[in-house]
């Protein structure tokens, strides 16, 4: 269901390999796998958004982390997303085939600093899209 809501309110974007990597940010335990997307108020700065450890993340995570065999970090070279990396947003490859949920944890303070660098019409889509970690 919260795939649904943020397919609804946000666009799908195509990525080619975007900035990854396993722990080394703030917020990242030792062997975290992280993405690394555009702020969409500010496109020359990134957002990381964790691939928390989760049952359906453990696909990603074998192709994210680098230094795996190269053709299964080839099956990420081209990564769909929808959303706001600021707060929650949809990864897939192309298809849209191995659809996750990302988000950003409420305990890392990640959804306060979000709506300090997002603007107020950023925030509100974000609630329309079912904003988890809606205060």
């Amino acid at each position: 269901m919260q795939a649904r809501r943020i397919l609804k309110a946000y666009p799908w974007q195509t990525h080619k390999t975007p900035e990854s990597g396993i722990g080394q940010i703030p917020g990242a335990k030792l062997g975290d796998v992280w993405l690394a997307f555009p702020n969409p108020d500010r496109p020359d700065d990134g957002v990381h958004i964790i691939l928390h450890g989760h049952a359906r993340s453990a696909w990603w995570r074998r192709r994210l982390g680098r230094g795996y065999v190269i053709e299964k970090t080839a099956q990420v070279a081209d990564i769909w997303s929808a959303g706001d990396p600021r707060f929650a947003g949809v990864i897939a490859v192309p298809g849209p085939k191995r659809l996750f949920v990302l988000y950003q944890l409420a305990g890392l303070n990640a959804r306060a600093d979000g709506e300090r660098s997002a603007s107020p019409e950023a925030v509100e889509r974000d609630r329309r899209a079912g904003g988890r970690l809606s205060t």
